[in-house]
């Protein structure tokens, strides 16, 4: 929880300082990758939340079930529940190809 918050934080203020700001300067997007079943999807997204609460910046939380993406996107190669800033990793993780296709 706190390193989603500090995460949070402190992408908040890179965009708000920092970045070039986009067409809604004020609206910060994330993706949260999900799928049916994950046991970690509703705690992430309450910290998720609780996290987003404390910022000064509006922000959109679009959640992306896995499964139904192609298999070709890359977002299929994250585990869930992931939270994706600007297509990368709110932690860090490299991005990854496409995951194996079943």
């Amino acid at each position: 929880m706190i390193n989603l918050r500090l995460g949070l934080v402190v992408l908040g203020a890179t965009l708000s300082c920092c970045a070039a700001p986009p067409k809604d300067a004020n609206l910060m997007r994330v993706e949260f990758l999900t799928r049916d079943g994950c046991a970690g999807s509703l705690e992430m997204r309450a910290n998720l939340n609780e996290a987003i609460a404390g910022l000064r910046q509006q922000v959109r939380v679009d959640a992306v079930d896995v499964a139904t993406l192609a298999q070709t996107d890359y977002r299929t190669g994250y585990g869930t529940p992931t939270i994706l800033i600007g297509g990368e990793d709110l932690l860090g993780i490299a991005r990854s190809g496409p995951a194996a296709p079943t």
